[in-house]
C-alpha cells in the first residue's frame, strides 16, 4: 500500500510525458499525469514526443516516459536520458499485435534500448509474457498496468461522454434516434511513399522491407474492399447513418470523395474514437484494438474480411466479434443488429477473457497503476534527491556542449549569417523525391501541439469525477499497484 502524499520526505520529481498521438493518446495520459500531480505532488510536462534528443535535456527531467523503442530515434532518446542518470519508463500507447515479437520490439529488442528501460508497463499479461520470452527485460522491471486510456470507457468516467443528440449534430447528423453504423479505419500507411516507408522501416525500426511492403499490401487491400463496401451499404440504405472514422495516423486524403458519393455518408477525422463507439450502433473494422474498445460499451462489433491478407489478425481477438465475408453478410448482420439481436453468449465470453488476460482488465484504475509505479521508480531508494540534483547537473552540462557543437556546424553559421531559422531544412529536393500528396488535404496537421490549456481542461473534468467519488465514499487516497512479478508497491 502507497503511502499518501503528506507522508514523503523527498522533493517533488519532474516528469517528461511523452504522447505520441494527441486525438489518441491525451485523455488517458493527461489521466496518469492527474494523478501523478494531485496525488504525489510531482511536476508532469505532458506535451507531444520531442522528435529530437536535446528535448530530453532542456526539460532536465527526473524520468521520462515514451511509448516505443522498437524505433531508432526513441531508442535514442532513452539512452541518452539513461546516461545523465533520468529514469526510463515505458508505457505503450499500442497493443494489438499480429505477432507477439512486436510487443519485444516495442521495448527495444532490435534497438538494443531494453537495458535504459526502469520500468515497463504493459496492457496485460499476455504482452509481459512476450516480453519476458525475448529476454528483452527482468521480470522486476515489466508491470502488468493496464491502458490508461481504456479508463475513460469505465462507468465512473461515463459522464464524459458527450451526449449522443449533441455529438450526432456535431458530425451533420440531424436525426439521433437514426441508426448510426460507424466504420474504423486502420490502414496507416498504404497511400504514402513505398520507397521512402521502406527505407525508414530499415533505418528506424530494423523491420525487413519484405514485411513492410506485405503490410503496405494488405492495408490497400483493406481500404479498397471497405471503402466499396461502405459506398454500398450506404446507397442501399440511405436511412442508415455511416460514419468514417479515420485513424489519427492515417491520412484522410483516399475518403474525401466517398461523402460525395452518397449524403448519408459523414467523415470524421481529429478527434477522440471515443464519443464515436458510444454513440453507433454497430462497428465495423479489421483487426483494430478499436474493435475491443467497443466491446467495452458492449457494442456489435462486425470483423470485416474481405479480401487476401498477408497478416492475420490474432484468433482470440477475431473471436469476439462477428465476422463477414461478404456484403450480403455484412448488410444482413447489421440489420439484425439493429433490430435487437444481442453479442451471443460465446462471443461476449470470448471478449471477457480477453479483456482480462490481454489488457488486465477494465476497471478504471490503470492510470492509478501506472501513476504508482512511476512514483515508486522516483522515490527512495530507487531514487534520491541527490539523483536529481546530479541529473539535472548532468542535463545541464550536456545541453551546453550540444550548444557549442550546433554553433560550430558550418550549416548552422551559413543560416545565422543569413537570418535563416535553424529549424528549415535546406535540403528543398526532399518533398520533391518524395512526390507525396499534401497530408490531410491540408485541413489539419496530425501532430498537433498539446497546450498547457488542453491538460488544465483535462484535470478539471478529472477533479469533478474524483471529487464526486470521494463525496461518496468510492475511492481513497491510496491505491494498491498490483504487478505482474506478484509484488505490491
Amino acid at each position: 500500500m502507497l503511502a499518501p502524499r503528506s507522508a514523503r520526505t523527498h522533493r517533488p520529481r519532474r516528469i517528461l510525458l511523452g504522447v505520441p498521438v494527441k486525438t489518441r493518446d491525451l485523455d488517458g495520459h493527461a489521466l496518469v499525469a492527474y494523478h501523478l500531480t494531485r496525488r504525489y505532488g510531482h511536476e508532469v510536462l505532458v506535451q507531444t514526443l520531442p522528435d529530437t534528443e536535446v528535448a530530453v535535456l532542456e526539460h532536465a527531467c527526473d524520468a521520462i516516459v515514451l511509448d516505443y523503442l522498437g524505433w531508432e530515434p526513441r531508442a535514442q532518446q532513452a539512452r541518452l536520458a539513461k546516461a545523465i542518470g533520468m529514469k526510463v519508463i515505458v508505457l505503450p500507447t499500442a497493443g494489438l499485435y499480429e505477432k507477439r515479437e512486436d510487443h519485444a520490439r516495442s521495448a527495444g529488442k532490435d534497438t538494443g534500448a531494453g537495458s535504459s528501460i526502469d520500468c515497463y508497463l504493459t496492457w496485460g499479461d499476455d504482452a509481459r509474457d512476450a516480453v519476458l520470452a525475448y529476454g528483452v527485460l527482468p521480470p522486476e522491471r515489466i508491470h502488468s498496468a493496464g491502458c490508461p486510456r481504456f479508463d475513460l470507457y469505465h462507468e465512473s468516467y461515463r459522464s464524459l461522454l458527450q451526449p449522443r443528440a449533441d455529438f450526432l449534430r456535431r458530425h451533420g447528423i440531424d436525426d439521433p434516434g437514426a441508426p448510426v453504423v460507424l466504420w474504423a479505419t486502420s490502414t496507416n500507411h498504404f497511400m504514402r511513399n513505398h520507397r521512402t516507408l521502406e527505407r525508414a522501416g530499415r533505418a528506424l525500426g530494423r523491420i525487413p522491407a519484405a514485411e513492410t511492403r506485405a503490410q503496405i499490401e494488405d492495408e490497400r487491400t483493406q481500404f479498397t474492399e471497405h471503402s466499396r463496401l461502405v459506398l454500398a451499404l450506404a446507397t442501399r440504405h440511405p436511412e442508415w447513418s455511416i460514419i468514417i472514422k479515420v485513424h489519427p495516423l492515417e491520412w484522410i486524403n483516399p475518403y474525401l470523395s466517398l461523402p460525395e458519393q452518397a449524403p448519408n455518408i459523414h467523415l470524421a477525422f481529429n478527434a477522440p474514437i471515443r464519443d464515436f463507439l458510444a454513440h453507433c450502433d454497430v462497428l465495423l473494422q479489421r483487426g483494430c484494438t478499436t474493435a475491443t474498445e467497443a466491446w467495452m460499451l458492449g457494442k456489435p462489433v462486425l470483423e470485416l474480411a474481405m479480401g487476401r491478407y498477408h497478416g492475420a489478425t490474432p484468433v482470440e481477438h477475431v473471436r469476439g466479434n462477428h465476422v463477414v465475408t461478404s456484403l450480403e453478410e455484412t448488410e444482413e448482420a447489421i440489420g439484425c443488429y439493429l433490430a435487437g439481436m444481442p453479442v451471443s453468449a460465446e462471443r461476449q465470453r470470448a471478449r471477457d477473457a480477453y479483456l482480462t488476460h490481454m489488457y488486465n482488465g477494465i476497471d478504471g484504475r490503470a492510470s492509478e497503476r501506472c501513476a504508482a509505479l512511476i512514483d515508486r521508480v522516483l522515490s527512495p531508494p530507487a531514487y534520491s534527491d541527490a539523483d536529481q540534483a546530479s541529473v539535472r547537473a548532468a542535463a545541464r552540462a550536456a545541453l551546453a556542449h550540444w550548444k557549442r557543437a550546433e554553433d560550430a556546424r558550418i550549416v548552422n553559421r551559413f543560416k545565422d549569417a543569413f537570418g535563416i531559422s535553424r529549424r528549415r531544412s535546406l535540403r528543398f529536393w526532399r518533398p520533391w523525391l518524395r512526390r507525396e500528396a499534401r497530408p490531410n488535404a491540408g485541413r489539419f496537421s496530425a501532430k498537433p501541439a498539446i497546450t498547457p490549456d488542453d491538460v488544465s481542461e483535462l484535470y478539471q473534468r478529472y477533479d469533478r469525477i474524483h471529487i464526486t467519488a470521494r463525496a461518496a465514499g468510492r475511492c481513497s487516497d491510496t491505491v494498491t499497484a498490483q504487478h505482474g512479478s506478484g509484488e505490491q508497491a
